[in-house]
């Protein structure tokens, strides 16, 4: 009978019969009855049929009140561990913010202290023990040497043989003389820093200054063979003279206070 076949089907496709009097629906010959449609995966053990859920998950039916047991799709709140919580108005697509402690980041090293460069300072220079004019300080040196070691020695008291660049201070170096205790015009000479050894007859200071002062004696500078150099005379007038460089004489240096 067509209700009996009815029945067989839904027994296969694990229905369970109510305890309520089945009564069979006429079958209208004139449609094509559909096949019922099985219910996806596996069916469990205890015969109840599996519902889908949206979350793709099938969980048993509820047979006593009809209504399928479908589970609560998994929240960030269920995720957390025992004991934590979540703000409620917490987006719920944002992962949780579980906070660990502070990370550690190893061993703390003491920064290398920064490198003071100690400034520049120029060694003092020696102090004036002799004559002084004009920002320079001179040192009249009573020991007879040829030029170029006069010139060798005033470097290493830290200035080079006297320039003279004034009449002023032509006339106070005339006073070396005294400071020796000399007999003026006795004829003795000093070195001072006027040579014509790099181009003859064209005079210079030994420490690059103007040479714009001319003190000669008449007739001087000669230009004799090898008189390169300048040496200024106990003549009464402190004149200068132009003298072999080899010679050896007294000398006065010069430098800046």
């Amino acid at each position: 009978m067509p209700w009996l076949l009815a029945s067989v089907i839904a027994a296969a496709g694990g229905c369970t019969l109510t305890d309520k009097s089945f009564e069979p629906t006429p079958i209208d010959n004139t449609e094509t009855q559909s096949e019922p449609t099985l219910p996806t995966g596996s069916i469990p053990s205890n015969g109840m049929p599996m519902v889908e859920q949206e979350t793709g998950l099938a969980t048993p039916a509820n047979s006593e009140e009809g209504v399928p047991n479908v589970r609560a799709p998994t929240t960030q709140a269920s995720m957390l561990e025992p004991g934590t919580s979540q703000d409620t108005e917490t987006d719920a697509g944002a992962p949780p913010v579980i906070d660990d402690g502070p990370v550690d980041a190893g061993p703390t090293v003491d920064a290398a202290p920064p490198v003071i460069e100690p400034p520049i300072v120029e060694p003092p220079r020696n102090p004036c023990t002799s004559l002084s004019f004009e920002g320079s300080c001179y040192e009249l040196f009573d020991s007879f040497v040829p030029w170029d070691a006069a010139e060798q020695q005033c470097v290493a008291w830290g200035g080079h043989l006297a320039s003279i660049g004034s009449a002023d201070e032509n006339s106070f170096v005339n006073g070396w003389t005294a400071e020796l205790g000399l007999t003026n015009g006795d004829g003795q000479g000093i070195w001072v820093g006027g040579t014509d050894a790099q181009q003859d007859g064209v005079f210079r200071w030994v420490d690059g200054s103007t040479f714009s002062l001319a003190g000669w004696a008449p007739g001087q500078p000669d230009d004799g063979a090898g008189t390169d150099c300048i040496e200024k005379r106990n003549d009464g007038a402190g004149r200068w003279y132009d003298r072999h460089c080899t010679d050896s004489l007294r000398y006065l240096c010069e430098r800046s206070l």
